[in-house]
């Protein structure tokens, strides 16, 4: 899947995906290596996980034998799954790794009457998927004053700072979080984050800080229970609009 056009500066990891297996030949007859399940996902995809969650977002993967069944899975794979977000762009599979929690959190926090945004410096499709997905109000990539994005989020919504909870991992955030209501670090944030939040999530960003956040904020309210009550209410049309989408653009 390499693009002649696709520069090695854009790259965060190369992947190859040729081989035969032939040590695994009762396996690999019909499906290529890396296509072998385990725990009912193929080889290829804990490794894009594991590195996923280590930050690595692009991937260019070499394929070899059988590589049209790798192509079609990663081409089909939103329809299958939301805990990882793929796109196929040219030669380059970008993945994301999200959390499952933060995505009912979302819901949940939508029913509550609590507007969400994204403020991120990267530009990626992969995030407008899940942005979609999760129908999320305002969305904002490729920003490196993430400040602007939040004046405009603050004059859309007709809003102040002190309204805001803001979540931040890196420093990028520090402008931000330190003027708004609820500063909220991420377990994995820098400590320069973490010196200047109000509260720290349990958890690591992507692996549910989002979720943490949310409760927490519900909870300060006194009506994370009744949420949580209305989500589960089969007969609540209201509950139904604020569930999340079907993975689709």
């Amino acid at each position: 899947m390499a693009s002649k056009s696709l520069e090695a500066a854009q790259l965060d990891a190369l992947v190859l995906c040729g081989g035969l297996g032939t040590r695994l030949r009762e396996e690999t007859e019909f499906r290529p290596k890396p296509m072998v399940e385990i725990g009912g996902r193929p080889i290829l995809w804990h490794i894009l996980k594991h590195y996923g969650a280590h930050g690595v977002g692009r991937f260019v993967l070499c394929l070899g034998y059988k590589g049209d069944f790798i192509r079609d899975y990663f081409i089909h794979y939103h329809n299958r799954s939301h805990d990882l977000e793929v796109d196929v762009d040219g030669g380059a599979v970008e993945v994301k790794s999200f959390s499952a929690h933060d995505g009912m959190g979302i819901s949940i926090a939508r029913l509550a009457g609590l507007k969400i945004g994204w403020v991120t410096k990267r530009q990626s499709k992969v995030v407008a998927i899940r942005a979609n997905d999760l129908k999320i109000d305002h969305v904002y990539q490729g920003q490196s004053h993430k400040m602007d994005a939040v004046t405009k989020i603050m004059a859309d919504e007709g809003c102040t700072l002190d309204e805001i909870a803001y979540v931040g991992d890196d420093i990028i955030d520090l402008p931000v979080m330190r003027v708004v209501g609820l500063a909220i670090a991420t377990a994995n944030a820098r400590e320069q984050v973490k010196r200047v939040a109000h509260y720290t999530t349990p958890l690591r960003g992507g692996d549910g800080a989002g979720r943490d956040a949310i409760d927490f904020l519900l909870n300060a309210r006194g009506v994370l229970d009744e949420m949580i009550d209305r989500y589960l209410d089969p007969t609540s049309a209201e509950a139904k609009s604020a569930d999340i989408g079907v993975g689709n653009m």
